[in-house]
């Protein structure tokens, strides 16, 4: 495998930023990232002071990847990373920070980049992992606790927001960027989302693309 692989985006460098700006007003007991990659987020998290983390992936090379990136950092003892399907390994616990970077690139087909299909596609609408996020965050966010979640315009953020309502939860858009996408990625597109979607969430300038993509802040209602 690829150490291309692990090398975080444009999506990992907003939810980062993201991050730190909670650390500086809210709490940072108890942590959570969900699709951990590379590890950066979770590291920034205990750089921040979380008191303790828990990383999940559900790809082995991610798991291996964050622990020893936190391990080398000196902040092993505070986190707990394991291989697991989403909220699995999550089960009974709440948290005062949960953040996610999870794919949900809509493509008709797997795209040949190097990538696991797992850290990219999203489903046809690319809300395949996103709606399974949603409707279980209400049970594992603290009474004042927030989520940071990265979110394609193209995957229906307005469709997120009316969901979350829904869970008595409420979304802020926290931070909004338009990041250049690979022409081979372009290529795989839905063409249903291209068509909505065009001049909004995606431009395209000749050999020249880019998708709009925001960073939610979620909290309870």
């Amino acid at each position: 495998m690829t150490a291309t692989i692990f090398q975080p985006t444009e999506y990992t460098a907003a939810l980062m930023f993201q991050v730190r700006q909670h650390a500086l007003r809210g709490r940072l007991d108890e942590v959570l990232e969900i699709g951990t990659g590379s590890g950066v987020v979770l590291a920034q998290m205990l750089a921040l002071g979380a008191r303790r983390a828990l990383g999940v992936d559900i790809e082995a090379e991610a798991v291996h990847s964050t622990r020893r990136l936190v391990d080398g950092l000196g902040a092993g003892a505070r986190a707990e990373v394991v291989q697991g399907d989403m909220w699995a390994p999550c089960a009974g616990r709440r948290f005062d920070l949960i953040a996610t970077n999870l794919p949900q690139f809509p493509v008709q087909r797997p795209l040949d980049d190097g990538r696991l299909p797992s850290w990219s596609a999203g489903g046809p609408d690319g809300r395949a992992l996103i709606d399974r996020f949603l409707a279980d965050l209400p049970a594992h966010l603290n009474p004042g606790g927030r989520a940071l979640m990265t979110h394609n315009e193209f995957a229906d953020v307005a469709l997120t927001g009316e969901r979350l309502q829904a869970l008595g939860l409420r979304a802020t858009l926290a931070t909004t960027v338009c990041a250049p996408v690979p022409l081979h990625k372009w290529a795989g597109l839905t063409p249903q989302v291209v068509e909505r979607f065009m001049g909004s969430g995606l431009l395209r300038l000749g050999e020249h693309a880019f998708a709009v993509f925001h960073v939610l802040e979620i909290a309870h209602a």
